[in-house]
């Protein structure tokens, strides 16, 4: 066996059951996978799954080769990890950037990593803009959104929801089964382009709302809301802790938290370091972002 990235397309397949979970898993495209695994069957002469309309299933050769291939994935684990801890120490900026209720949130959790790895300096962009990942002015990004751009590698961690909130003060003045119309509304500058009201909103919002407030991120928005100057949709995972916030009967969207990077970065130590930590957070306390499994279609 000549490259072990043979084994590792082939354990990932093996994995997702099927060539496009395991192209998501790796960060490449079906494409890649496809090549790669046909590719791999050629060279040594045996099929290694049978196609099936329901997915990929090993043939015998291919379940003889998997546990040889478990093993040798261990042992990579494993030599990776003694070249990481013998190497140079690890250093440098990595440029983050996240909604500011998240980071919010996620601030505690990263004194560890900040505290292991003394030398790797955090800068935290706090907007909701990931164009600028385009232009390598921001290395990572974990962004609430349901459509991540297709050229970065990116994993959702998790779902979370939004629900319409107001001030207890403000909603003091009206009936509890009052119209949405009746109330007023809290919006987003127009050039704001990921916007934490998706699409739909529009529908669910009434013709003649009024948009007296327009902020031009969440932590405006947020302030406003709490002071009572309307109406708006937020982060329940952040929102449902604030005391002098009701719930308001309305249409609850959901999306998906995305943490995201440039392919060729999880190739420089510091930043696969913070984006296995980052994963690591999410998943370990999904309390933390009131996340949940949702089998629905996805909000706009």
């Amino acid at each position: 066996m000549e490259d072990w990235d043979d084994l590792r397309f082939f354990i990932a397949v093996v994995r997702a059951g099927n060539l496009a979970g395991a192209a998501k898993s790796l960060g490449v495209n079906y494409t890649t996978i496809n090549r790669r695994i046909n590719h791999f069957e050629e060279k040594i002469g045996f099929p290694l799954f049978e196609r099936l309309t329901s997915g990929y299933v090993l043939t015998p050769d291919g379940e003889n080769l998997l546990e040889s291939s478990l093993v040798v994935e261990t042992k990579m684990a494993e030599i990776g990890r003694l070249v990481q801890n013998k190497g140079v120490e690890v250093a440098g900026v990595i440029r983050f950037i996240s909604h500011e209720p998240v980071l919010a949130v996620l601030m505690p959790y990263l004194m560890p990593f900040l505290e292991k790895y003394p030398a790797i300096d955090l800068e935290f962009l706090g907007n909701t803009e990931v164009n600028n990942l385009n232009k390598r002015d921001i290395d990572m990004a974990l962004q609430i959104t349901n459509h991540p751009p297709e050229h970065l590698f990116g994993i959702e961690l998790c779902k979370i929801r939004s629900t319409l909130y107001g001030a207890k003060t403000y909603l003091s003045g009206f009936a509890p089964n009052a119209a949405l119309a009746e109330y007023t509304w809290i919006g987003w500058e127009k050039r704001t382009e990921y916007t934490i009201i998706p699409n739909r909103v529009r529908e669910v919002m009434p013709a003649k709302v009024r948009v007296a407030t327009t902020a031009p991120n969440e932590a405006i928005l947020w302030e406003a809301l709490k002071a009572g100057m309307g109406v708006s949709y937020f982060w329940r995972f952040f929102a449902d802790k604030e005391p002098t916030l009701s719930r308001i009967d309305g249409e609850q969207f959901t999306h998906g938290l995305w943490l995201m990077v440039h392919h060729d970065l999880l190739q420089v130590q510091r930043y696969k370091l913070l984006f296995d930590y980052v994963i690591g957070i999410v998943r370990d306390s999904p309390q933390l972002f009131d996340a949940f499994e949702d089998n629905t279609a996805e909000n706009d």
